[in-house]
C-alpha cells in the first residue's frame, strides 16, 4: 500500500523539482539513526529514553530496543532487519507478553545494566519536567520499524490498534536529490493521535495521564499561581489550545514556539526552537532552574511554579519573544504532528 509521500525541491525561480525516492541500502542504517537519536520515533514532545538494547527475555529472543517514556511506560522497538513482516510482528507481540509482567525492580536492573547508572537518575536527566513515576510499566506499547512493510501486515497492525493494542508501524523512507543530499521521511501506519485514543479505549489500560484536558488538570492542580494562570487563559476566547484542549499554545511570527500543559504542582513549558542565550535567560528569570533538553533535542523543557514565573513567561510569549532572533533550525521534527492540532 503506497503512503503517497512525495518531496519536491523549490528552486530559486519558484520552480519545483521532484526529489526521487532512494532505497535504503541497509536496515542497519535505521538502527544506527534510532540509537543515536531516539526522538525520531517520538510523535510528541515528551521524549523517549533507551534503557536496554538486545534485551533477552525469559521466553527466548532479544528485544532490539527497550525504551521508557516520561510517564514511566515502556516502549518495545523492533527492527525488521532480515525477518519477514509477519515474523517481526509476531515476535514483537511475544515480547509484549513478557514485558507486561515485568516489575519495577527487574526494569531498573535492565536499565542499570545498559545505562551504567540508575534509572531514576537518567530519567530525571531525560525528562527534567517530569517526576520519577511511582509506578513504572503501568502500560507498554510496540513500535515496529522498517523501510518497507507488506500490505497484509499493515492491515494487521491497524486491526490490533483498533482493538486497543498499543502497536504501530514506523516507516522511514529515503529521498536523494540530484546533488546527492539525502532526506529521511518518517510516517506512521496509524496516526499517533488515533493510536493513543485507541489505547485509551482499551478496558485493560491504566493510562489516563496523557489524555487529560486542561480543565481536568485545573481541577487537580494544587498550585494557586498555576490555577490562576490556567483559569485566565481558558477564559480568553483568543487563546490557542490543542484540538483536544490538553495544552496552551503561543505563537511567534506565525509559528508555535511555546506549549504549556498543567501538572499537579507546576505547569510544564516546552519551548520549540532556540534563541541565543535562552537557557541562561530562563534560568535567571524563573524560580526553578529545572531547564533541560528532552533527549538532547532542540526544544527546551521548563517548569513554571510561582506567580512571577507565570507573569514573566506570559510577557515573554506575547511580547518580548517577537524581537528574539530565533534559530533557523526551527523545531524538532518529532513535534510536527502536534503542530497540526493547534486551532
Amino acid at each position: 500500500m503506497t503512503d503517497g509521500v512525495r518531496i519536491w525541491e523549490v528552486g530559486s525561480e519558484d520552480t519545483l523539482a521532484e526529489v526521487p525516492r532512494s532505497k535504503l541500502d541497509r536496515e542497519e542504517r535505521i538502527e544506527k539513526w534510532i540509537t543515536q537519536e531516539i526522538s525520531v520515533l517520538d510523535a510528541s514532545e515528551s521524549g523517549l529514553l533507551i534503557i536496554g538494547r538486545q534485551v533477552r527475555t525469559d521466553f527466548g529472543g532479544e528485544i532490539d530496543l527497550l525504551c521508557i517514556d516520561s510517564l514511566g511506560d515502556l516502549v518495545i522497538v523492533e527492527l525488521k532487519r532480515d525477518r519477514t513482516p509477519r515474523e517481526v510482528t509476531a515476535q514483537a507481540l511475544d515480547y509484549a507478553a513478557w514485558i507486561e509482567g515485568l516489575g519495577r525492580e527487574r526494569i531498573e536492573e535492565i536499565a542499570a545494566d545498559y545505562l551504567k547508572s540508575s534509572l531514576e537518575d537518567e530519567f530525571q536527566k531525560a525528562f527534567p519536567g517530569s517526576a520519577y513515576p511511582d509506578v513504572v510499566n503501568a502500560n507498554h506499547s510496540i513500535q515496529i520499524v522498517a523501510s518497507e512493510m507488506s500490505d497484509s501486515t499493515e492491515r494487521i497492525i491497524r486491526y490490533l490498534s483498533a482493538k486497543g493494542i498499543d502497536i504501530n508501524f514506523v516507516r522511514f523512507r529515503m529521498f536523494r536529490s540530484a546533488d546527492g543530499r539525502e532526506s529521511l521521511v518518517r510516517t506512521f501506519t496509524v496516526p499517533p493521535d488515533q493510536a493513543e485514543q485507541n489505547a485509551l479505549r482499551n478496558p485493560t489500560t491504566k493510562r489516563t495521564l496523557s489524555g487529560k484536558t486542561l480543565e481536568t488538570r485545573l481541577a487537580e492542580c494544587h498550585n494557586e499561581a498555576e490555577r490562576e494562570f490556567l483559569t485566565e487563559r481558558l477564559e480568553d476566547p483568543k487563546q490557542l489550545t490543542g484540538l483536544k484542549k490538553q495544552a496552551l499554545f503561543f505563537t511567534v511570527g506565525g509559528q508555535t514556539r511555546f506549549r504549556v500543559s498543567g501538572r499537579t504542582t507546576h505547569a510544564k513549558l516546552i519551548q520549540k526552537g532556540r534563541f541565543e542565550g535562552d537557557e541562561e535567560f530562563w534560568n535567571q528569570a524563573l524560580s526553578t532552574n529545572k531547564v533541560g533538553f528532552p533527549q538532547g533535542g532542540k526544544n527546551l523543557s521548563l517548569q513554571l511554579v510561582s506567580k512571577q514565573d507565570f507573569d514573566f513567561f506570559y510577557q515573554v510569549a506575547t511580547k518580548d519573544a517577537h524581537s528574539f532572533k530565533w534559530s533557523s533550525e526551527g523545531t524538532d521534527g518529532a513535534n510536527e504532528e502536534e503542530e497540526d492540532e493547534v486551532k
